[in-house]
């Protein structure tokens, strides 16, 4: 065989293989594990506001949908505050929430838990876990994922202990057994959850 062609075979085995790995390692990083909480603000905010919520909690779904919105704009927005969104499921519909998120694209992560919250009582309940799934499926199609993403992603251990490494760390850290529960800086928040008042405190620490 000439060596031109040799080296035109060779070459082109050696693109079709990149591309192969590029596919196989775009797609599964895309929905692979998402140890990283949603984080809104930046990083580096010198006061950070942790929320350990479970996505059955009505009241959690109040505060993320009426409070977390005005921070966001009159805190987060300017830089003065991080909020963090910590998994502390109350129930097994929660925590099926909770291992879906994990596979949501990080800067999906915000819309997807504003529909997880504002559609609460659609998805929330059902005849059995069968059904509720069933209907986070229909939320998770709606943010890149397929049926079968879905389906490893709820099964996928990796994910349930991130989940209750979660809870586990609220409880055993910060003594939280009831949710919402708001940590600021390291130290838990025991005033009211209504804006006005978070506001007040947060000012407090300026």
């Amino acid at each position: 065989m000439p060596l031109k062609i040799f080296l035109i075979q060779m070459i082109s085995k050696i693109i079709t293989k990149s591309l192969v790995f590029f596919i196989i390692f775009f797609h599964s990083s895309v929905f692979a594990n998402q140890e990283k909480d949603l984080m809104i603000g930046n990083a580096s905010a010198k006061i950070s506001m942790e929320v350990f919520s479970s996505p059955t909690c009505p009241h959690c779904a109040n505060f993320h949908l009426e409070v977390v919105p005005d921070l966001i704009k009159n805190y987060t927005s300017k830089g003065r505050l991080k909020i963090i969104h910590k998994d502390f499921p109350l129930d097994l519909q929660g925590l099926n929430a909770g291992k879906i998120s994990k596979c949501i694209q990080q800067d999906k992560l915000l819309e997807f838990f504003n529909t997880i919250y504002s559609e609460q009582r659609n998805w929330s309940s059902g005849k059995d876990i069968k059904e509720v799934n069933n209907k986070l499926k229909k939320i998770a199609l709606k943010f890149n994922m397929t049926g079968d993403q879905f389906d490893k992603c709820i099964i996928n251990e990796k994910n349930e202990e991130l989940v209750l490494k979660s809870r586990i760390e609220g409880t055993k850290k910060y003594n939280v057994n009831a949710t919402p529960t708001i940590i600021i800086n390291g130290k838990k928040y025991t005033g009211e959850y209504s804006y006005k008042a978070i506001s007040k405190y947060i000012e407090t620490l300026q």
